[in-house]
């Protein structure tokens, strides 16, 4: 089932570790966690760990830890831990660099918006407006590198949606705009369900 629950669960289900010198970024990376994965663990550089782990997060520089075999799959790490974390949970999924992503996008005070990467539901945020809407989709697009990009908004709530239009204009990403009807699945996490279904729908070019 492709919801937002089922999305969540997936992700919870994984297991992270990074290894890195830099303690502030560490803060920062388990701030965000939160109840994101399951498990995670912080290694150490050229240390045998016995960790069974669905991706690494590997600072530059840095020997990875010495882990059975077969290996995880491994992301650098970048300057933004947000960036990090969606590279590295997408790769966990088998999902890094999709040769298709659609973020689905449902308008309104607080925009529902979600990531399909080659039909996939990876992940999903509420933003608290179209400024955030923008730096969400920003650093989605920078995370999962995908080869092409392509945004399906829904058309309800005109207002929200040409705010939100504007302020995604400089990504420069192809945008469809999609028919809201029947959209909105229940009545917890509905802007996010609508935003999957809304990144399932065709649209209209723009």
């Amino acid at each position: 089932m492709d919801d937002v629950l089922s999305v969540m669960n997936m992700r919870r289900g994984l297991i992270l570790g990074i290894c890195t010198t830099d303690f502030s970024y560490l803060h920062d990376m388990v701030s965000l966690l939160g109840n994101t994965v399951d498990r995670f663990h912080i290694l150490e550089g050229g240390r045998r760990t016995h960790k069974e782990l669905d991706c690494l997060m590997l600072e530059r520089g840095i020997n990875a830890p010495i882990m059975r075999s077969p290996s995880p799959p491994i992301v650098g790490i970048l300057d933004d831990p947000r960036v990090t974390l969606e590279r590295a949970i997408a790769a966990a999924l088998g999902r890094l660099s999709p040769d298709h992503l659609v973020i689905g996008i449902d308008p309104g005070k607080r925009p529902g918006i979600a990531f399909l990467a080659d039909g996939k539901t990876i992940s999903t945020f509420q933003a608290a407006g179209p400024s955030e809407a923008y730096d969400v989709v920003r650093k989605g697009k920078k995370a999962y590198q995908a080869g092409h990009n392509l945004i399906r908004m829904g058309d309800g709530d005109p207002a929200s949606r040409d705010a939100i239009l504007r302020e995604l204009f400089p990504l420069c990403i192809a945008t469809e705009l999609v028919d809201e009807k029947f959209t909105t699945k229940g009545t917890k996490y509905r802007d996010e369900n609508a935003a999957i279904h809304i990144g399932r729908t065709l649209g209209h070019p723009l």
